[in-house]
């Protein structure tokens, strides 16, 4: 099983840590706001890449798992373990995630939703291997985004892109090539639903204490416009 993301895992690893990375000034103080209270709770992190929450999700107390397709991502992850356990299983969770049904309390989703080709087979297994009443959250740049995200990337006029354009474009990450499949935020929601979640909260962070992203993408103001959309889902 190859990945592009095992070019990848050197660069982010180190970069996802960094105080300037716009996973940790954006997104990582709602993700761990919502994962407060996880101490003895059985957490799934599907697409963990280099294990960030589900490290931080072992120091808080929690029984952790960590599943992602890229092999060098997971050796990564493997390497900084210290102190605490975190288990790390390699898969891909758009087919299937390898453990019997509801089997965690909480299923944590963070930027992998818009670069899975089907998100009906990604959200029905997250739905599969969480046990009723646990939690699922899916955290994700946020739709408006992609129309600033395609023009650039793909050297085209700003106002010629649309947010209702679903067709897939490429990015280009330290020299390879990563597809992005955009969806709306109505799209994101409706799936949500239909996978057998019930949404709880939707949040659309700005910056923890004002720091501005450095990891932004170029022409998307983290202050301005919102650059993640976090949903906090439930299954019944």
């Amino acid at each position: 099983m190859s990945s592009p993301w095992d070019a990848l895992a050197d660069w982010y690893a180190p970069y996802r840590e960094s105080a300037s990375s716009d996973n940790t000034a954006v997104e990582a103080p709602v993700i761990k706001r919502l994962l407060r209270k996880c101490a003895g709770l059985r957490i799934l992190d599907v697409g963990c890449a280099a294990g960030y929450y589900t490290h931080w999700c072992a120091t808080q107390g929690a029984k952790a798992v960590g599943v992602d397709l890229s092999f060098n991502m997971l050796v990564k992850a493997i390497e900084r373990r210290s102190g605490y356990s975190a288990a790390f299983v390699l898969a891909d969770a758009e087919g299937h995630i390898p453990f019997v049904d509801e089997s965690f309390d909480i299923v944590l989703c963070s930027t992998l939703y818009r670069l899975v080709t089907e998100d009906e087979g990604l959200l029905s297994e997250c739905c599969r291997v969480l046990k009723p009443g646990g939690r699922f959250i899916l955290s994700d740049v946020h739709p408006l985004t992609h129309p600033i995200a395609r023009a650039r990337h793909t050297h085209t006029a700003p106002s010629s892109a649309s947010y209702f354009d679903r067709s897939p474009y490429a990015i280009r990450l330290q020299r390879q090539k990563i597809t992005v499949w955009p969806r709306t935020v109505g799209d994101t929601i409706n799936a949500i639903v239909d996978a057998g979640f019930k949404i709880l909260s939707a949040c659309e962070p700005r910056p923890a204490n004002g720091a501005v992203a450095a990891g932004a993408a170029p022409g998307v103001d983290p202050c301005a416009v919102p650059y993640y959309l976090i949903i906090e889902a439930q299954r019944p």
